[in-house]
């Protein structure tokens, strides 16, 4: 850790580590540690550094980048209190990165904002005019809305536009659906704007599901029947799902026209505990819901785990089913990482499952990357995977010579495998001119024989 000679006074030391700890409950931040909070009663504890601006400075001459946003946090939030004016003044002259800057201006903002929130937005009109506009107008507004939210959201609707006005209710929404939900949602329904109804509404239902999900999901289920109610719904419910899956599902269970939700709740639920969303999914007894249901859980688990979820998919599908959810996880994991699909594949049993995997990995790869693909194709060992990798080559081959596609077929090794894939590009071939098909098959009888057409 860079050491900056030390000493302030110990009340400056003590206003700042107050700071620290009420910046992070509304900054993303890197959060507050013993160590973080130790740094900045060491950095700012010198008596050498007597003035805010020094405090400044020596905070920016920390090399780590999260204990810096740590401290130019705590230092924003503290002039925002006590010197907005002031420490608004550094902003023009003393960053040299981007992210710095913004750090500490947002946190004073929110501070400011808390305060004297007009001239805090004030303030704002010296950024140009764009996307860090918005944010400051975000950042102000949401400290304005700790004290008076309803007097924030007004000014908003009626001084900011577009982004802007958006980014600012959103941040509104969230900080008084975090005091008093109720009313924050029914000012919401009360604006003309849908847009402004959807942004503020959505942060206010997280909120308030935070607080009391099932109170938060009954409100917005009472809204008009349509879109809008269902995905407000939504908001409550797939946040409720985040911390208590089970009791978000069982309300979903009670209410049948939600229940469209419940693949997203067990899906995020299996993400993290696929034994007991496993076990709670056999109390669904609609099939097509079901299935549903479990085609989500496959999808959500292979995001993190492909071989996980696959191994799923074969312990608890069958059939169609199985073949859709293996088939999209073998596409996705072999478009990313081929070999290490492969490596899961090879161990399959029975080989048609072996091979249907095989098929869709290799597919996948020869689409994202048909030189790498190629490559390995041609450094195959005689044996299935052989076999495959030249079906998927004679695949990219028929694009431009279909005979020369089917006569490499013919030398695949698997009697079964040759058959059917030189079965299905003649047919395909044939789709799309009879003529010529059948001319090359009269010409090639040993082909003929194979297929059997």
């Amino acid at each position: 850790m860079y050491k900056i000679p030390c000493s302030t006074s110990s009340a400056a030391v003590a206003s700042l580590i107050l700071g620290l700890g009420s910046a992070f409950s509304q900054t993303a931040s890197t959060a507050p540690t013993r160590e973080s909070a130790a740094l900045l009663t060491f950095t700012l504890g010198s008596p050498s550094i007597e003035t805010s601006e020094q405090q400044l400075e020596a905070i920016l001459q920390e090399p780590d980048a999260d204990s810096r946003h740590v401290m130019l946090t705590a230092l924003g939030m503290n002039m925002g209190k006590t010197n907005p004016k002031e420490g608004w003044g550094f902003v023009p002259k003393k960053f040299t990165l981007r992210q710095d800057r913004e750090v500490y201006w947002l946190a004073l903002l929110r501070s400011w904002g808390e305060n004297q929130p007009l001239e805090a937005l004030k303030a704002c009109e010296d950024i140009q005019a764009g996307e860090q506009r918005c944010m400051a107008y975000a950042g102000a507004v949401e400290g304005w809305a700790k004290t008076a939210a309803k007097e924030a959201a007004e000014w908003s609707v009626k001084n900011l536009s577009r982004t802007c006005r958006r980014a600012a209710l959103g941040r509104i929404g969230r900080v008084w659906g975090q005091k008093n939900p109720k009313e924050a949602a029914e000012w919401a329904m009360l604006q003309f704007d849908e847009i402004d109804r959807i942004f503020v509404l959505s942060e206010v239902l997280e909120s308030w599901a935070d607080l009391y999900a099932p109170n938060a999901a009954t409100w917005a289920g009472k809204l008009p029947q349509g879109k809008f109610r269902d995905l407000m719904v939504s908001k409550a419910v797939l946040r409720w799902a985040d911390y208590f899956p089970q009791t978000a599902a069982e309300w979903l269970m009670k209410n049948p026209e939600t229940d469209w939700l419940l693949p997203r709740v067990l899906a995020k639920w299996a993400a993290h505990d696929r034994a007991n969303a496993t076990i709670w999914l056999g109390k669904v007894t609609d099939e097509s819901l079901s299935r549903q249901c479990s085609i989500a859980i496959v999808q959500e688990c292979a995001l993190y785990d492909p071989a996980g979820a696959a191994d799923w998919a074969l312990a608890n599908l069958q059939g169609e089913d199985l073949s859709l959810a293996l088939g999209q996880v073998c596409q996705d994991w072999g478009s990313e990482y081929p070999l290490e699909a492969l490596r899961w594949a090879a161990k399959l049993q029975p080989e048609s499952e072996r091979i249907n995997a095989t098929q869709s990995i290799l597919q996948a790869w020869a689409v994202v990357d048909s030189e790498q693909f190629s490559r390995w194709a041609s450094e195959q060992p005689p044996g299935l995977d052989k076999d495959l990798g030249a079906v998927q080559l004679a695949d990219l081959l028929a694009r431009q010579d279909e005979n020369a596609a089917l006569q490499a077929l013919m030398n695949l090794q698997n009697p079964a495998l040759r058959q059917g894939a030189m079965l299905e590009m003649f047919e395909d071939w044939k789709s799309r001119d009879e003529g010529a098909a059948n001319a090359w098959l009269q010409k090639n009888p040993a082909a003929a024989a194979v297929m059997k057409p």
